[in-house]
């Protein structure tokens, strides 16, 4: 935590303006929570605790982040450029992308919750 609030200090301080996209923040959280989860992965394939993957609920919630980030991670890298340089219905169709990408990271989360409360 300490090192996202320092990087945001600088950011808005020193790169980007406070009150627009935060475009550096963004990639930079991202490449974090998908290096977390890339590390879990692993945990979960040498220390699994179940034997079924597929019904272990913290294996669907590090799907959903990393199906979610992973495919909008672009879309964060280039939002400045995004929201300055493109015309409003090609914003839409980017942002029909990225809420597409939320609704299945629901799904993702919602299966995992589900199996949370199979548990015993």
């Amino acid at each position: 935590m300490g090192v996202v609030l320092c990087f945001f200090v600088w950011d808005s301080l020193a790169q980007q303006n406070i009150t627009g996209v935060q475009s550096y923040m963004i990639t930079f959280c991202t490449v974090l929570l998908l290096g977390y989860a890339t590390v879990y992965y692993e945990h979960l394939l040498h220390t699994s605790p179940v034997t079924v993957l597929l019904k272990y609920p913290l294996f669907w919630i590090n799907s959903a982040v990393t199906y979610y980030y992973g495919l909008n991670f672009f879309i964060f890298i280039f939002s400045t450029y995004i929201f300055e340089n493109l015309k409003d219905h090609e914003i839409v169709v980017v942002w029909i992308f990225h809420n597409t990408n939320n609704i299945i990271k629901n799904v993702l989360l919602a299966v995992g919750i589900y199996y949370a409360g199979k548990e015993e």
